[in-house]
Formats: structure tokens, C-alpha cells, sequence
């Protein structure tokens, strides 16, 4: 059980998963060095991610988690269409 005043719960689970998130795709940036666009999406989608985290992780604002919330949907449509139009 986390200390009193110490973030807990679906945001602070969610912040650490975007910190993930952001990780991963900073390290997929290398292998798209070739397609300058695919490359510029993941490291965008990178700082997105890992600055969201790194504002959720202490945080238990709503505001902050439909940022989040906004933010996910948008990097999962995202990769919904690439795969549905054949973009690797």
C-alpha cells in the first residue's frame, strides 16, 4: 500500500505504461531511419508519450488522465491504419 500523498491507482498505472510506451518507440525511430516520415511519427509519438507519463506518474488530475486518454486512442487509431493500409 503506497504511502498517504504518494499517486496510486489507473493513472499511475497508466503513466508508467506511456513511459513504456515512449521507450519503445524511441527505440523504433532506428529501425525506420530509412522512411523520414514513419521515423519523425515514432519520435513525436515519443516525446508525446513520455512527457504524458512523466506529468501522470505524480499526478491524480482528471485532466490529466482524458490528456492521456486522448492522447492513447490517437497512437492506436494511428496504428490501426497503418496496419489496415499495409504501412509497416
Amino acid at each position: 500500500m503506497p504511502a498517504p500523498g504518494w499517486p496510486s491507482g489507473p493513472i499511475l498505472l497508466a503513466g508508467i505504461a506511456s513511459l513504456g510506451a515512449g521507450c519503445i518507440h524511441l527505440a523504433a525511430i532506428g529501425s525506420h531511419r530509412d522512411d523520414p516520415a514513419a521515423a519523425l511519427t515514432f519520435a513525436a509519438l515519443a516525446v508525446v508519450q513520455l512527457a504524458w507519463g512523466a506529468i501522470a506518474v505524480p499526478s491524480r488530475s482528471r485532466w490529466v488522465a482524458a490528456v492521456g486518454l486522448v492522447v492513447s486512442i490517437a497512437a492506436l487509431v494511428g496504428w490501426v491504419l497503418a496496419k489496415a493500409t499495409g504501412i509497416t
